[in-house]
């Protein structure tokens, strides 16, 4: 039941990427109050890549639960960390609770409960590819009444889609691989400007290269601002007439001025303007032909007449001795202001040739790749290393998330953590995220840790105790009694003569490694008729609870009585100091496990040792 109430709120934390205190907080919609727990709007749209995002989600928390029949109340509830999935860009968070670190107080005590809150999301994803759909990790910790775990962690998954990247330069678009370098971008007309015959492109990429393809090849470009340009020229609309003008003519009229009229034709005598009423006057004169289209390269003419139909002669032609002819000036369709003369008839012809162009820039932003991190050492010895040491690793980085790996795997959260204490063989990595959001992992770091030597121990004759020492190689031994060094036991075999706790430490001359191997307990024979002891009486002995030992100190010595058990552990001492005369003591073996013990008496070079019976 409290795994169900806990999982409504898994969405929750999806509004999380990396919370600072200082962002602004949102503010709850209060057309949710008094609804039920859960989300609102259940989920998040999709973020538009390279667009800025800002979306508020308000939730309502429950008080209480129940689960296995009992009624648990929620004390609190607190957003404590999220991991964002990788995205690449610049997004945060802030809940209305940011200055209480987003606790958010239910209890059954609280007048006023924070039952409902916000969590705003505001940022600019990156996504330059096809949607990506990232795995959003959230803690939440949840405080209940629950005797038995007060306490809950909880971590949920969730996935949000952020679509890819859309650019436009005004009349291209350009679809980006990544946003660290090296970036290949492609490039294409938009619709508007995407056209067949008449149609001519212009690129420059920024890179040093252009292109007059419409759709030009990928460009590769490492980090950087590169602007592109794009002309396009529209040459779709042909060719114009746009004016005519008679600039002189010879040709009179008996009474007053000339009264001219025109006529255009084709060089296939074809009229494209037939003859209007006439004009009376002198040159210059504008025919008003103006928008006529033409095709470019064709010869056309005009024929320039005087009108004298009044008096019953023909018409005139104005050139010269062209009467009753008419005259024709031909003249080739070319771009621009050209002046044709023929037999004293001049014209001035304007001809033009529209051509849209379109231009517009863009600018490419690739970021840089930061320079692989190196690993180096901090503490420790890599090429001494022993099972047990501590070798301490470290980066110079300051600029990003860091993030370290064993084997491939991460171990570490992602973090600003510049170092690592590492005490197992591996192949240790770090990979570092600068500000633009590019990753770069550095070589692998080798760590190998040297074996301790292998200690083999046999007790033979009067508690001679020996080591077999594996693998074969060049080793020191140094004999311990109750951790002191026996000066002078530097050799894989010791014989005691005072029983103890004995060891041996066995290290490695090729490698630095060692093992302190302990050493069964062994009571030395033949020393129980000691001169410095007498009338040593141990009683009872079976017993059930007080073991009780008297004795005579025949000299002054310092007296150490001690309890063993059958694996030669101690289980009790007492510590008398000098003494001289009847000593009398007991163990309390009350607590103490049935069966064999060894009691021993001590003194500077003798023992007196008796197997005692606990039942």
């Amino acid at each position: 039941m409290m795994k169900q109430i806990l999982l409504t709120f898994s969405c929750l934390l999806l509004l999380c990427s990396l919370a600072f205190a200082q962002n602004p907080p949102c503010v709850p919609n209060n057309v949710y109050a008094g609804m039920a727990p859960g989300l609102y709007p259940d989920s998040l749209p999709p973020a538009q890549g390279c667009q800025f995002y800002d979306e508020v989600v308000t939730f309502i928390l429950p008080r209480d639960t129940v689960v296995s029949g009992i009624n648990i109340d929620f004390l609190s509830f607190q957003i404590t960390s999220i991991t964002f999935g990788g995205i690449q860009g610049n997004m945060n968070w802030a809940c209305n609770q940011n200055t209480n670190n987003c606790l958010y107080d239910v209890a059954p005590s609280n007048p006023t409960p924070d039952t409902m809150g916000c969590v705003r999301i505001f940022g600019t994803p990156i996504q330059f590819t096809n949607p990506g759909s990232y795995t959003v990790t959230i803690n939440l910790t949840i405080q209940t009444s629950f005797a038995g775990q007060p306490t809950q962690y909880s971590t949920f998954t969730q996935t949000l889609v952020v679509l890819p990247c859309q650019t436009a330069g005004g009349c291209f678009n350009t679809t980006q691989s990544a946003l660290c370098e090296p970036a290949t971008v492609t490039f294409a007309p938009d619709s508007a400007s995407l056209g067949g015959t008449g149609y001519t492109y212009t690129w420059t990429f920024g890179n040093g290269l252009s292109s007059n393809l419409p759709n030009p090849p990928a460009q590769t470009y490492n980090a950087g601002q590169y602007p592109v340009s794009l002309e396009v020229n529209i040459d779709t609309f042909g060719y114009f007439i746009d004016e005519i003008l008679i600039q002189s003519i010879n040709c009179t009229d008996p009474i007053g001025d000339p009264d001219l009229f025109w006529i255009l034709k084709d060089a296939s005598g074809n009229t494209i303007v037939p003859a209007a009423a006439s004009v009376t006057g002198v040159a210059p004169i504008n025919t008003n032909i103006s928008g006529i289209q033409v095709t470019p390269g064709s010869n056309y003419n005009l024929e320039v007449w005087d009108e004298d139909g009044t008096f019953g002669d023909p018409n005139d032609g104005c050139a010269t001795n062209q009467n009753s002819t008419g005259e024709d000036i031909f003249f080739p369709i070319q771009v621009g202001t050209n002046t044709y003369i023929q037999n004293g008839l001049s014209i001035r012809v304007t001809v033009s040739h529209p051509i849209i162009t379109q231009t517009c820039t863009d600018t490419i932003n690739v970021a840089p790749i930061p320079a692989a991190p190196t690993i180096m050492v901090s503490s420790g010895e890599p090429d001494s290393l022993c099972q047990g040491d501590v070798l301490g690793l470290y980066i110079n980085w300051n600029n990003g998330p860091i993030q370290w790996y064993k084997n491939g795997i991460a171990i570490s959260p992602l973090g600003i953590n510049d170092s690592l204490n590492v005490n197992a063989d591996g192949s240790y990595g770090v990979q570092v995220t600068n500000a633009f959001g590019c990753s770069i992992t550095g070589a692998a770091f080798d760590v190998n840790y040297n074996l301790p030597p292998t200690v083999a121990s046999a007790v033979s004759g009067n508690c001679t105790f020996t080591v077999n020492v594996t693998p074969a190689g060049s080793y020191t031994y140094q004999w311990i009694k109750s951790g002191t060094l026996i000066s002078g036991a530097t050799t894989n075999s010791y014989t005691s003569t005072v029983a103890g706790d004995y060891s041996v430490q066995v290290t490695s001359l090729q490698t630095g490694c060692s093992t302190l191997a302990f050493m069964p307990f062994c009571v030395p024979v033949g020393i129980e008729d000691n001169a410095i002891l007498s009338n040593v009486s141990i009683y009872p002995n079976p017993t059930q609870e007080n073991l009780n030992v008297v004795m005579d100190v025949n000299e002054v010595h310092n007296i150490r009585i001690s309890l063993h058990d059958f694996m030669g552990r101690e289980v009790g001492h007492q510590n008398f100091g000098q003494q001289v005369g009847k000593v009398e003591t007991h163990f309390d073996m009350t607590n103490l496990a049935k069966g064999i013990y060894m009691l021993s008496i001590e003194t500077e070079n003798a023992v007196f040792s008796k197997k005692v019976i606990k039942e």
